[in-house]
């Protein structure tokens, strides 16, 4: 099955648009160094009870495998410029979490055509 990493993110008070704009360009950056498609969601609550603001989840997808997965993360955690812009990310934001998953029925992607207004 395929897996995928989401970065859940709580933007500080103040910064929910300089981390979106932020994300933003280090999913576009990800996905065109590494070939690994993207997106991002925004929850419209609080990302968990005990957090103080909607969080911004971005999703890099695409590893067949968790040994693909490993050469991702491996290649990204020896890469200064990806670890810079990881760090000033986070440095915005009030909490960060990163989890691995994996897919265990239906299609990594929407369908053909849908265009979410809320996921």
């Amino acid at each position: 099955m395929p897996y995928f990493i989401n970065f859940v993110r709580v933007p500080s008070a103040g910064k929910n648009g300089v981390v979106l704009d932020a994300v933003t360009a280090s999913v576009a950056a990800t996905a065109a160094a590494s070939g690994h498609p993207g997106f991002i969601t925004s929850t419209i609550s609080a990302a968990a009870p005990n957090l103080p603001r909607p969080g911004i989840i971005s999703t890099i997808g695409g590893f067949a495998t968790l040994d693909d997965f490993d050469a991702f993360q491996e290649a990204a955690v020896n890469n200064k410029t990806v670890m810079n812009r990881l760090d000033a990310i986070d440095a915005l934001c009030d909490q960060n979490r990163y989890t691995v998953s994996e897919v265990l029925s239906g299609e990594l992607g929407a369908p053909s055509g849908y265009e979410p207004k809320v996921i």
